[in-house]
Protein backbone atom coordinates (compact mmCIF):
# COMPACT_ATOMS: atom_id res chain seq x y z
CA UNK A 1 0.00 0.00 0.00
CA UNK A 2 3.22 2.14 0.74
CA UNK A 3 3.85 1.81 -2.68
CA UNK A 4 1.00 2.39 -4.40
CA UNK A 5 0.73 5.98 -2.34
CA UNK A 6 4.09 6.84 -2.44
CA UNK A 7 3.33 6.48 -6.41
CA UNK A 8 0.46 7.90 -6.82
CA UNK A 9 1.97 10.98 -5.29
CA UNK A 10 4.83 11.32 -7.43
CA UNK A 11 2.45 10.81 -10.38
CA UNK A 12 0.72 13.43 -9.19
CA UNK A 13 3.67 15.86 -8.56
CA UNK A 14 4.54 14.95 -12.47
CA UNK A 15 1.22 16.08 -13.44
CA UNK A 16 1.65 19.13 -11.60
CA UNK A 17 4.76 19.91 -13.21
CA UNK A 18 3.77 19.40 -16.57
CA UNK A 19 0.66 21.46 -15.91
CA UNK A 20 1.33 23.88 -14.19
CA UNK A 21 2.70 26.58 -15.88
CA UNK A 22 0.91 25.71 -19.42
CA UNK A 23 -0.75 28.41 -21.46
CA UNK A 24 -2.91 27.65 -24.30
CA UNK A 25 -5.86 26.06 -25.65
CA UNK A 26 -7.60 24.27 -22.68
CA UNK A 27 -5.58 26.13 -20.17
CA UNK A 28 -8.46 25.92 -18.02
CA UNK A 29 -9.54 22.49 -17.97
CA UNK A 30 -5.63 20.85 -18.01
CA UNK A 31 -4.62 22.91 -14.65
CA UNK A 32 -7.18 20.65 -13.02
CA UNK A 33 -5.75 17.45 -14.48
CA UNK A 34 -3.65 16.83 -11.18
CA UNK A 35 -6.27 17.55 -8.91
CA UNK A 36 -8.88 15.14 -10.67
CA UNK A 37 -6.36 12.35 -11.15
CA UNK A 38 -6.07 12.70 -6.92
CA UNK A 39 -9.56 12.80 -6.70
CA UNK A 40 -9.91 8.99 -8.45
CA UNK A 41 -6.87 7.63 -6.67
CA UNK A 42 -8.65 8.61 -3.33
CA UNK A 43 -12.33 7.43 -4.19
CA UNK A 44 -10.49 3.66 -4.78
CA UNK A 45 -10.35 3.78 -1.33
CA UNK A 46 -14.24 4.01 -1.10
CA UNK A 47 -16.70 1.56 -0.69
CA UNK A 48 -17.68 1.18 -4.33
CA UNK A 49 -18.61 -1.94 -6.86
CA UNK A 50 -15.87 -3.67 -8.33
CA UNK A 51 -16.97 -2.47 -11.71
CA UNK A 52 -16.58 1.17 -10.64
CA UNK A 53 -13.50 0.54 -9.21
CA UNK A 54 -12.31 -1.09 -12.59
CA UNK A 55 -13.47 2.09 -13.92
CA UNK A 56 -11.37 4.21 -11.83
CA UNK A 57 -8.59 2.10 -12.31
CA UNK A 58 -8.99 2.28 -16.19
CA UNK A 59 -9.14 6.38 -15.68
CA UNK A 60 -6.02 6.38 -13.49
CA UNK A 61 -4.21 3.99 -15.84
CA UNK A 62 -4.75 6.35 -18.97
CA UNK A 63 -3.45 9.12 -17.39
CA UNK A 64 0.18 6.91 -17.06
CA UNK A 65 0.07 5.69 -21.12
CA UNK A 66 2.29 8.96 -22.57
CA UNK A 67 1.40 7.68 -26.16
CA UNK A 68 -2.46 7.71 -25.81
CA UNK A 69 -4.90 8.84 -28.46
CA UNK A 70 -3.87 12.45 -28.14
CA UNK A 71 -0.05 11.81 -26.83
CA UNK A 72 1.04 14.11 -23.74
CA UNK A 73 4.57 12.81 -24.44
CA UNK A 74 4.94 14.65 -28.18
CA UNK A 75 2.50 17.12 -27.56
CA UNK A 76 3.10 18.32 -23.94
CA UNK A 77 0.49 19.52 -21.63
CA UNK A 78 -2.74 19.97 -24.03
CA UNK A 79 -2.25 15.79 -24.66
CA UNK A 80 -3.72 15.35 -21.31
CA UNK A 81 -7.36 16.57 -23.09
CA UNK A 82 -8.35 12.85 -23.54
CA UNK A 83 -7.18 12.03 -20.37
CA UNK A 84 -9.22 14.27 -18.33
CA UNK A 85 -12.21 13.51 -20.61
CA UNK A 86 -12.11 10.12 -19.55
CA UNK A 87 -11.81 11.33 -16.70
CA UNK A 88 -14.90 13.27 -16.37
CA UNK A 89 -16.77 10.88 -18.23
CA UNK A 90 -15.93 8.23 -15.43
CA UNK A 91 -16.10 10.77 -12.15
CA UNK A 92 -19.27 11.75 -13.96
CA UNK A 93 -21.01 8.08 -13.77
CA UNK A 94 -19.84 7.91 -9.84
CA UNK A 95 -20.90 11.46 -9.18
CA UNK A 96 -24.65 9.97 -10.67
CA UNK A 97 -24.48 6.72 -9.02
CA UNK A 98 -23.41 7.47 -5.63
CA UNK A 99 -23.54 11.41 -4.81
CA UNK A 100 -21.73 14.45 -5.35
CA UNK A 101 -20.80 14.37 -1.73
CA UNK A 102 -18.78 11.48 -1.70
CA UNK A 103 -16.54 13.70 -4.35
CA UNK A 104 -16.48 16.39 -2.52
CA UNK A 105 -15.01 15.10 0.34
CA UNK A 106 -11.52 14.26 -1.40
CA UNK A 107 -11.69 17.08 -3.53
CA UNK A 108 -8.95 19.28 -3.23
CA UNK A 109 -9.05 22.17 -5.98
CA UNK A 110 -9.98 25.64 -5.24
CA UNK A 111 -12.46 26.02 -7.44
CA UNK A 112 -15.97 24.33 -7.20
CA UNK A 113 -16.08 20.32 -7.94
CA UNK A 114 -19.50 20.29 -9.25
CA UNK A 115 -18.59 23.36 -12.24
CA UNK A 116 -15.22 21.90 -12.89
CA UNK A 117 -16.74 18.56 -13.74
CA UNK A 118 -19.32 19.90 -15.64
CA UNK A 119 -17.63 22.13 -17.54
CA UNK A 120 -14.51 19.58 -17.68
CA UNK A 121 -16.92 17.09 -19.40
CA UNK A 122 -18.99 19.25 -21.63
CA UNK A 123 -15.71 20.94 -23.50
CA UNK A 124 -14.01 17.61 -23.87
CA UNK A 125 -16.98 15.20 -24.77
CA UNK A 126 -18.25 17.97 -27.14
CA UNK A 127 -14.93 18.48 -28.77
CA UNK A 128 -14.05 14.80 -28.97
CA UNK A 129 -17.85 14.41 -30.39
CA UNK A 130 -16.96 17.16 -32.81
CA UNK A 131 -13.86 14.65 -34.45
CA UNK A 132 -15.54 11.31 -33.99
CA UNK A 133 -13.19 10.10 -31.04
CA UNK A 134 -15.33 9.84 -28.10
CA UNK A 135 -15.96 5.80 -28.67
CA UNK A 136 -12.41 5.61 -29.96
CA UNK A 137 -11.05 7.21 -27.06
CA UNK A 138 -13.62 5.31 -24.76
CA UNK A 139 -12.82 1.80 -26.46
CA UNK A 140 -9.01 1.97 -26.14
CA UNK A 141 -9.24 1.63 -22.74
CA UNK A 142 -12.28 -0.76 -22.42
CA UNK A 143 -14.96 1.54 -21.32
CA UNK A 144 -17.33 1.48 -24.10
Amino acid sequence: MVKVMEHKKGFYNLLSQETGAYKGNFDRIIKHGPNLFKLMCELLDEEINPEDRRMLGCAIGYFAIPSDIIPEDSLGAVGYIDDLYVCSHVLMHIRDKYDMELLAHHWEGDEDLAKVLENTFEVTRDMFEQRGLNKDILDYIGLE
